[in-house]
């Protein structure tokens, strides 16, 4: 309850989702913010907000692209079966029934909610699942959004997120020259293996088809993400470890050029760094939908970086709902910084068989030369499944294989098994 009264006062003075960075205009009084933002019902070929589980719209059949959605976070795409609006669990004799919220109150524009990840794997991987043959509390995650649109049209979001838990130091403000500078925002709150973090802090305002984001933020890379519920696997890829950036303070435009084409632009304090830097990182990409059925999305980094020095990194990603159930995605990845250079292929099939039970396989492929030391690669595959017993629970066993020199627990069979509960 500490953690969702941090959160309610983050809320109340600027509920940003990454920084509260963003305020409204002089022209824009208090006085003219007259109601909460209404929900508009998700299109059938998008889905709305990611980065907020409770609200995913992943329908069960055809998978759709979200690419056009201006409410969208670039890149982005419904990657899982933890997640899945509510008329999915109905969809089928495997009834779910509704999931419990904490607070979900449309008609006020206010959401308080979470989740809560536990789990066990037989070796470290030296990735996010580094407890070698112990229990782990990932992520104790919760948030606070409220929603309220002006006499303008402007639709205004503003979030706050706070997590505890073995995870928590990945998604810190670690990015800051010397390497892991423990200065600022919330990279000082360890509790032994354990810690704190602030992830996201921002504001998000939308107006006909543009949204500016402004604050701290997940990184918007990539098919997996940080926060649990929103992946389909148990363990982290290579790739998204140690190549891409966790989370980004600046601020983000996404504008739809039509209803298959959204464009972003944006620039960012470095990498997992809070609001103490003066370095500039750039940001840029696009979202293509190229049919019914499949979508492609490109996005890029540029410039300054924090402690991995000056550098260029790229992230492309091919999705596509090959049959009413199967959904296969092709990711790759490529950094050239000062600190290392690094490349990365991942595959991913994923068979939703009922609301109940989705089977998953991924393939990685990841290689490194750092700036100091000799270049290794690694190689890992990973097969589990996803089984919801009710609709805010989830369980997701997996056995994953690594060889090659990069990899901590290579040569070797990684089971793991964890669960995950929303609220």
């Amino acid at each position: 309850m500490l953690a969702l009264s941090s959160l309610a006062v983050l809320a109340d003075q600027s509920q940003a989702w990454q920084s509260s960075a963003f305020s409204l205009s002089d022209e824009t009084s208090a006085v003219e913010i007259v109601q909460p933002a209404q929900r508009v019902p998700v299109r059938a070929a998008a889905w709305q907000e990611s980065d907020d589980p409770s609200r995913l719209q992943v329908p069960a059949a055809p998978q759709v692209d979200q690419s056009a959605n201006p409410s969208a976070r670039p890149l982005t795409v419904p990657s899982n079966a933890a997640t899945q609006p509510d008329d999915f669990y109905r969809s089928s004799w495997c009834n779910l029934g509704e999931p419990v919220r904490l607070v979900d109150r449309p008609d006020i524009g206010l959401r308080i909610g979470g989740w809560q990840q536990v789990g066990f794997h037989s070796r470290n991987d030296g990735l996010f699942n580094n407890l070698e043959d112990r229990a782990a509390f990932h992520q104790t995650w919760g948030f606070v959004e409220k929603e309220f649109v002006t006499q303008r049209g402007w639709e205004v979001t503003m979030r706050g997120d706070i997590v505890y838990g073995l995870d928590a130091q990945q998604f810190q403000a670690f990015g800051n020259e010397p390497f892991g500078a423990a200065t600022g925002w919330d990279n000082d709150l360890d509790n032994g293996i354990y810690g704190w973090a602030l992830p996201q802090a921002y504001a998000d305002v939308k107006f006909d088809n543009l949204k500016l984001r402004t604050g701290r933020f997940l990184s918007p890379f990539g098919f997996e993400t940080g926060a649990a519920v929103e992946n389909f696997f148990y363990s982290r890829t290579f790739a998204f470890t140690r190549t891409q950036p966790h989370s980004l303070t600046g601020a983000i435009a996404d504008y739809s050029v039509d209803d298959t084409t959204s464009v972003f632009l944006g620039g960012t304090n470095g990498w997992d760094t809070s609001f103490d830097r003066v370095d500039m990182a750039g940001l840029a990409g696009f979202s293509r939908q190229i049919n019914g059925r499949s979508f492609f999305n490109f996005g890029s980094s540029f410039g300054e970086f924090g402690q991995r020095g000056n550098g260029y990194y790229q992230s492309a990603l091919y999705a596509v709902q090959a049959t009413d159930k199967l959904q296969l995605a092709l990711q790759s990845d490529w950094l050239s910084a000062d600190l290392s250079d690094d490349y990365g292929f991942i595959g991913y099939a994923i068979y939703r068989i009922n609301p109940c039970l989705a089977l998953g396989s991924r393939y990685e492929y990841w290689e490194t030369d750092p700036a100091a030391g000799t270049r290794q690669s690694a190689n890992s595959l990973t097969g589990g499944l996803n089984f919801r017993p009710h609709a805010n629970i989830v369980v997701r066993p997996e056995a994953r294989y690594d060889w090659n020199t990069a990899a901590t627990a290579r040569d070797a069979v990684n089971v793991g098994l964890d669960f995950v509960v929303t609220f």
